[in-house]
This record gives C-alpha cells, sequence and structure tokens, in this order.
C-alpha cells in the first residue's frame, strides 16, 4: 500500500536473485582489413589451443598462453595456419581415442568444397599437418561426429556416410578412414546429425525440412571383423519425424546421459526431446524474434546454452523451464557482426564466435544481484530522496521546498515519496522506479540539451538536472512541469542543495569553473534567484558537496585541488592538495571528507584540522561515484573497471566487491530494500544486497579479534616464561608433572 498515492502495488519480482556473471578474458579477432570472416571453432583446453575455421578455407590455431610478467592470459598474435580447403570450412571436430595421432586426438574439419580432412594440430610443418583428406561427398560437407573410430559426414548431396578405421592399423600413427557404409535414403539436405554407438546406439539427423530421422545401429552378430574384434556395424531409419521444426533444423546436439535430443530451427525455436521416445519436451521461443544459430549443452551445471542472430546469449536450465541469464555480447555491433556462429563450453569458460573475433568469457555463478534494464543509453546518475535524509534533518525539516511553477494538480510538489528512485541518462530522460519492485512509475524527457547530472534532495520537492547548454532543470514528476534557471557558460555536471537558516540554497557548478548559488525562497510561487555566480577553480569543476553540519560546500575537479568555501560569505576557508589526478568525486561522514579521483585513489580528510589522514587504492580505473552509509560509516565506490566496492575505511579493509561485465557511472542507496544501486554505462541499473557486506565486515571483525585474543594470548605466555627464575628447569618428572631441579653450573 502507497499511503501517498492511493493504491496498492502488487510486487510481481523480487529484487535478489542469484545471477551469474559473464567475465571477457581473451578474444581472438583477424588482423585489421583481413576480408575472411570466422566460422566456427573448436577448443583444445589441455593443449590450450583454439582451433578456428575461417571462411577463405584456412584453419587458424592460437596457443593460449599465461604472460609472466602480468600473469594475465593472452594469444599468440600470430596463429599457426593450416592451408588445403578450397572452400569455407563449415565446422570441425575434435576426435578423440586412445592411440588416436601423437597426442591422442586428431582435428577433423569439413568444407564447402566437398572434402573433409584429418589433421595432426601437433604437427608444426603444415605441409605434413594433414594426414587424410576424404572425398566421396557432391555437395558442401555440413555437419561432423565421430564415436568408436567412426567418423560420420553429412552434405547437402542428401547423403550421410560413415568411414570407418581401416583395421590392422592400430600400431600406426594415425588411422586409416575407409568407407565404410552410404546413407542415401534422404531427399533433402542434411544440416546437422549426432551420434551415439554401442548396443543402443542411434544416428540423429536433421534436414532442411525440419524433419528428425533416427537411425539404429545394426550389428551383424554372425560376421566377424578381420582383426577378431567386433562385428561391423551399419545403420538403419527406424524413425522420422516430420515437421519437428516448421522450418528447417539447423542444429542438433545429443546429450547421452540425459537421453536428450535438442533442435534448433529457422523457426526461431529450439525444441527439447526424448532421444528415446521421440516425445517433445519443451519448447523455447527466440524472445527477439530471431533464430537460435548455436546450441551447446553443459553437462556441468545442466544447462542449454544458446547463441542467436542478434548477438544474445542464453543461459537455461531446463528442469525449472527458466532463463537464468541473456545477454548481449557485442553491443553497438551491425547484425552481421554481432549473429553467434558458435558457441562451446569448456569447465567455467564460454567461448562465442561471431564473423570478425572468438571470445572467451569466465561464466561467474552465484552472484547476488538484480538488474533493471533502465535505458537507452548510459545512466549517468540515480538519486533517493531519502538517501539525503540526514541533510533534512540536520537541518531540522520535516518536508519539502515547493517552487513556484512546479506545484502538482494537487497542490503540493513531485517528490512526495521519499523513497521513489530517480535516474537520469544520456538518452535524456528522467525516470522515476517504485523502490518495493523497481516498477516504472513516470518518464520525463529533456528537449533542449542533454543531461549531465541530476540531485534528488530531501530538502526539496522537485528533480534538478544540469545540463550540457549551463542550464539547470527543475522538474516536477508528478506534473512534468519545469523551470529554467541559466547563468553558467558551460556544462553543468554537479549539484547539491545546502540547507541555512534563513534560507536553502541550490549549488551548482561544472565546465566553466563558476559556482553558482541559488536562493530557494520559502515563499509559495517564488522563483529561485541567483545569489552569487563567482570562479571557484580556474579549470573544470567536477565535483560538489554540501556540507550540512557546518554551513559550508566542498567543490574539486580538473586542477586536482579542494576548495572549501563559507555557506554565507563564499569566501575560501582551505585549499586541499593531495591528489595527483583529477578529482571526480566527494562525499562526506561527519566532519571526515573522503575524495576519489581519476587514478582509483580516495583520499581522507578532517574538516577540522585540514589534514589529510590517509590515502586508499580502491579502484585500477576513475571512481564515478561514491558514498558512505551513514548508518554504519562504510564507504561505497563504483568505477569503470565494472567493480563497485565497499571499505572499512576506518581501517583500511576492503570488505566486499561486487564484479559486473558493465561499467559503472553513478551510486545511490535504497533504504527501503537495503540495496546499493548503480547506474552502468550500457544504460541498466544494478542492484546489489548490501547486507552482503555488512555481513562481511562482522566476520573480518570476528577475525580480527581472535587474531588479537592469539596474540595477546601468546605475548602473556612469552611474558611468563622471560619471568619464571633462571636456575630452575622443566623436566618431565612422570605424566603431567613439572619437577624444579636445580640448575648444575
Amino acid at each position: 500500500w502507497r499511503p501517498n498515492r492511493r493504491s496498492w502495488v502488487l510486487v510481481l519480482r523480487a529484487i535478489d536473485s542469484h545471477a551469474m556473471l559473464l567475465v571477457p578474458t581473451v578474444s581472438i579477432t583477424l588482423p585489421s582489413g583481413s576480408t575472411e570472416s570466422l566460422v566456427c571453432h573448436q577448443l583444445l583446453q589441455q593443449q590450450r589451443l583454439l582451433v578456428a575455421g575461417l571462411s577463405s578455407g584456412t584453419i587458424a590455431l592460437f596457443r593460449r598462453r599465461i604472460d609472466s610478467n602480468t600473469l594475465q592470459e593472452q594469444v599468440d598474435s600470430k596463429p599457426h595456419m593450416l592451408e588445403g580447403h578450397t572452400g569455407v570450412v563449415r565446422c570441425l571436430l575434435i576426435a578423440r581415442a586412445q592411440g588416436l595421432g601423437s597426442e591422442g586426438y586428431l582435428l577433423v574439419s569439413a568444407s564447402a568444397d566437398r572434402t573433409v580432412r584429418v589433421w595432426d594440430p601437433a604437427v608444426r610443418d603444415s605441409s605434413k599437418a594433414c594426414v587424410q583428406t576424404l572425398r566421396g561427398h557432391g555437395g558442401t560437407v555440413t555437419a561432423l561426429a565421430f564415436c568408436e573410430n567412426v567418423l560420420i559426414t553429412a552434405s547437402t548431396d542428401h547423403t550421410i556416410k560413415l568411414w570407418k578405421a581401416d583395421e590392422g592399423r592400430e600400431l600406426m600413427l594415425y588411422p586409416w578412414f575407409a568407407p565404410h557404409q552410404t546413407l542415401s535414403d534422404l531427399d533433402c539436405w542434411v544440416n546437422d546429425v549426432a551420434v551415439q554407438l554401442g548396443e543402443a546406439g542411434a544416428l540423429y539427423v536433421g534436414d532442411e525440412r525440419g524433419d528428425i530421422s533416427a537411425y539404429k545401429v545394426v550389428t551383424d552378430r554372425g560376421a566377424v571383423s578381420r582383426s577378431g574384434g567386433s562385428a561391423p556395424i551399419s545403420m538403419a531409419r527406424w524413425r522420422r519425424q516430420a515437421k519437428a521444426h516448421s522450418l528447417g533444423i539447423e542444429k542438433l546436439r545429443l546429450v547421452v546421459e540425459e537421453q536428450l535430443l535438442i533442435t534448433s530451427g529457422y523457426d526461431n525455436a529450439v525444441r527439447l526431446w526424448d532421444a528415446g521416445s521421440g516425445a517433445a519436451i519443451m519448447l523455447i521461443e527466440n524472445e527477439h524474434k530471431c533464430r537460435f544459430t548455436a546450441v551447446q549443452w553443459d553437462g556441468g551445471s545442466q544447462e542449454l546454452l544458446l547463441g542467436d542472430d542478434l548477438g544474445h546469449v542464453y543461459f537455461y536450465n531446463i528442469t525449472t523451464e527458466k532463463c537464468l541469464k541473456c545477454q548481449k555480447l557485442h553491443e553497438g555491433r551491425d547484425r552481421a557482426a554481432a549473429s553467434i556462429r558458435d558457441l562451446s563450453v569448456a569447465n567455467t569458460e564460454v567461448l562465442v564466435t561471431t564473423t570478425g573475433s572468438t571470445d572467451a568469457y569466465l561464466v561467474v555463478r552465484d552472484v547476488r544481484y538484480s538488474e533493471v534494464r533502465a535505458h537507452s543509453g548510459p545512466v549517468v546518475a540515480l538519486g533517493v530522496a531519502d538517501a539525503y535524509a540526514g541533510a533534512a534533518a540536520a537541518a531540522g525539516r520535516t518536508g519539502g521546498l515547493a517552487v513556484g511553477g512546479l506545484a502538482s494538480a494537487s497542490g503540493g510538489g513531485g517528490v512526495n515519496d521519499p523513497a521513489t528512485i530517480y535516474s537520469a541518462s544520456l538518452d535524456n530522460t528522467i525516470r522515476a522506479w517504485d523502490p518495493y519492485d523497481m516498477g516504472e512509475i513516470s518518464v520525463m524527457e529533456e528537449s533542449h540539451s542533454e543531461i549531465a547530472c541530476m540531485h534528488v534532495s530531501a530538502l526539496c520537492d522537485f528533480v534538478v538536472t544540469g545540463n550540457d547548454d549551463g542550464s539547470i532543470r527543475l522538474w516536477n514528476p508528478d506534473s512534468g512541469s519545469t523551470v529554467t534557471l541559466e547563468g553558467h557558460g558551460n556544462t553543468v555536471c554537479c549539484l547539491d542543495v545546502l540547507a541555512r537558516a534563513s534560507t536553502d540554497v541550490l549549488l551548482s557548478s561544472g565546465y566553466d569553473g563558476h559556482v553558482g548559488v541559488w536562493e530557494l525562497s520559502r515563499k509559495k510561487n517564488a522563483l529561485p534567484r541567483l545569489e552569487i555566480l563567482f570562479k571557484a577553480h580556474a579549470l573544470e569543476v567536477l565535483c560538489l558537496r554540501a556540507n550540512h553540519m557546518n554551513g559550508t560546500f566542498i567543490t574539486a575537479g580538473n586542477d586536482r585541488c579542494i576548495h572549501v568555501w563559507s555557506g554565507t560569505t563564499f569566501a575560501q576557508l582551505a585549499r586541499l592538495e593531495g591528489h595527483k589526478e583529477a578529482v571526480t568525486c566527494l562525499t562526506l561522514d561527519g566532519n571526515f571528507l573522503l575524495s576519489g579521483s581519476e587514478d582509483g585513489v580516495v583520499h581522507m580528510w578532517d574538516l577540522h584540522s585540514y589534514m589529510s589522514l590517509a590515502s586508499l587504492q580502491i579502484h585500477d580505473a576513475p571512481i564515478e561515484d561514491m558514498l558512505v552509509v551513514a548508518e554504519n560509516g562504510l564507504l561505497v565506490t563504483c568505477s569503470a573497471d565494472c567493480t563497485v566496492r565497499v571499505w572499512d575505511y576506518g581501517v583500511g579493509d576492503e570488505v566486499q566487491v561486487w564484479r559486473h561485465p558493465e561499467q559503472f557511472r553513478c551510486l545511490t542507496m535504497r533504504r527501503s530494500t537495503g540495496h546499493v544501486l548503480a547506474g552502468t554505462e550500457q544504460h541498466n541499473i544494478v542492484a546489489f544486497p548490501f547486507a552482503e557486506a555488512i555481513a562481511a565486515r562482522e566476520r573480518q571483525r570476528e577475525e580480527r579479534q581472535k587474531q588479537a585474543e592469539e596474540e595477546a594470548a601468546q605475548l602473556a605466555r612469552q611474558e611468563a616464561a622471560a619471568d619464571a627464575p633462571a636456575d630452575l628447569v622443566a623436566i618431565g618428572a612422570g605424566a603431567g608433572v613439572v619437577a624444579p631441579v636445580a640448575n648444575a653450573r
């Protein structure tokens, strides 16, 4: 129930959830200006080798290694190239078997040139790496499968061929695959195959009509192989599932352990089937109305991974039939460049191939955060009125100021729910969000100039924005009405409200280096009045903070200096120096000032003595925003290094790190649910549970206390030993007995 709006809110989604991160690790790209494109890949994890098939017919082998200096994973800039195909490499396969090749595996490639080639990637001489070329298909070879020394190939010539390793070559380094059987009862292209051999073996085929054909393994039990081993095998069709997809099947995967068959089609859907009976289990339709282009099963996490034509990667839990994560990997690319062509999983790593690159992502699971897709541009500011409740309390106030021209239909100001969350973005909108379910309440659009900053305060009943053209806009969120203030000659990028005994003032500053002080009269319908506009810094001012405890305000910016000003006379009270780079943000904790800079360092200052107390290296990139949670004194910072960090700055301990794939721009505290909210460069608002940081600090305190007690006990034992009589020695005189004995001299 929201009393101020006289309405009920049904909470349909929880803010807390277990999520996962995709953290980029390495990226493999083709040289600039290259006319080739990547088509498919395979990973040899133990050998740290990535194999990529190219549109030119070349196969590139990229070696991954750890740099000894930086300890960061890198990829060799010059790949080892395997040449032989004269058409696009359509698919790759790693064939593994004991004694196969020099290291127990071989690489198999299929091409539009109608051939299949078998390679030993361990051979460094490219001219000798191809150990066999298989010919026999009359069209593009579209699919490969390998099981129990049987290689299966499929083609647009409507056939599937089984190639069996020739017997009698067990002692040879390489097998020789000879034609064993041709399945020619198909009347259309074959797009993909999957196989399981053995007693209950089967071959599954997906074709261009959307049909699934299943072939059973038939063993001639009366026949014996030349080597006296198992009987020869052959395949015979036993089931055909017509129109499994309304359009052609593109990908087909068999999960043997689950007896699960997974198909993706040109009908923008993925379907899951019981491999034995053919019964339909699950349907996944693409929410982005495009086709799924890559399908992979992660056996370790029991999840289905999908990639689509627009560049999205999906993680599905098939037990709950829920999408755990959907993320677009390459924002800004056109459709052709973003489309995912191949996808693979190796332990906690996912590899994704697009036309221009193959990118590796570390999958970090069970990260607790929630994400709201908020804007179509970077989120530059977040505000919650109750985050500034301390300012109102310091001023002894229970209500906000209303400004003339901003009255709502009910006669009051706009910020009438102090828990409402506001976000401002470079898409030139200000959005209001419900504090309990993060549902969007309203949208206000800026039509004159780009929004650079925003301020929301419990001291006033309106939202304030600073703009790129130097103007300041005051907004009523209920009515959308605005009042414009003009005075600055360049971008206004920082705002705050200072409570004074007689009247409150709006403080503004920005790239012109000036500070504007605007009187906010408590008289009805009175407009803000520019009290003074003065030059505060020679260079751009980037941050500004009002200090309600003593009626001062603080500015800082590109000149690396911090200035403290009187809120009544506007005289400079102090100049604080110590930062080596531009100061980007300021926050207060009582009489302590904390300042963050572009080099990731936070300085702490005593505002009584104006002395520097300490500095902390917190981030590896510029600190974009920070705040102190008044109830517990924890410092929260965010940065372009994709982390939000929580510090117990009094003792210099980091207590919590939240990582995310996106770069952070701004912060606020959502007290209604106890979350830290962070706006990102990639248009989203991310919520992190602050209770995690509090619990982490308590654990650290307990560990420090335990360590202190152990050190005190050890010191006491040492002092006791030092005070013992010098003429006594301890000897064992029976179990648990210490007997004094005169020390012989």
